[in-house]
């Protein structure tokens, strides 16, 4: 196998490389092949026993395939005027200036960031670059408050995902300016915001 292990605060071994995190997760073993740039769970023996370690594979190894749970990630980049978060399972790495978030409720954390709830907060609340665009810098994203909802809520925003990647890898130039309204009005349920906010957040003032 060829990998390295991967953390970064709240993803590694926090104390130490014989310490745990102080829980496990059941293992949600697929059929997905262990490719180049793929990020996966890792175990001591035991599937259901994984925690918050990770590892990202550097080439293809299919003697790891069905072993360790494998799941998608967030791709998204420092200075830009707006929300702009990817969705991946395997095909992209990235170095400076832009950044890596994997774990539970990926493809819920997706649309959600991506909304424009979410950059009109980043805008009054982050550093930029003293030229009016926003920096996305790990601890200004991970300072977002993310409601916790249950699996059967997120499927709304899941669903509208999957609409938006399946819509783009037909035809990258597809217009998905009414999804986009759509996941914005579920975020705007979803935070409780009045017309009279709803007005403020569309000005993006």
């Amino acid at each position: 196998m060829v990998a390295v292990r991967w953390w970064k605060s709240g993803f590694g071994r926090p104390n130490g490389a014989q310490d745990g995190p102080g829980y496990s997760i059941t293992a949600e073993l697929n059929a997905r092949e262990h490719t180049f740039r793929l990020i996966l769970m890792v175990h001591q023996g035991n599937p259901n026993k994984a925690g918050s370690q990770f590892l990202l594979c550097l080439n293809a190894d299919p003697a790891l395939n069905r072993r360790y749970a494998v799941f998608g990630k967030l791709v998204w980049m420092d200075l830009t005027d707006q929300g702009r978060f990817g969705y991946d399972e395997g095909k992209v790495f990235c170095t400076n200036t832009a950044f890596i978030m994997t774990g539970q409720s990926i493809k819920y954390l997706c649309p959600l960031l991506n909304s424009n709830l979410i950059t009109w907060f980043m805008r009054h609340t982050s550093l930029n670059s003293g030229m009016g665009v926003t920096r996305w810098i790990v601890f200004t994203v991970e300072a977002i408050s993310i409601p916790q909802i249950p699996a059967s809520d997120q499927k709304s925003f899941i669903q509208l995902l999957d609409r938006i990647l399946a819509a783009k890898e037909k035809d990258p130039n597809a217009d998905i300016t009414a999804l986009e309204a759509e996941i914005d009005s579920l975020v705007y349920q979803l935070y409780g915001l009045t017309s009279k906010e709803i007005e403020i957040v569309e000005g993006l003032g």
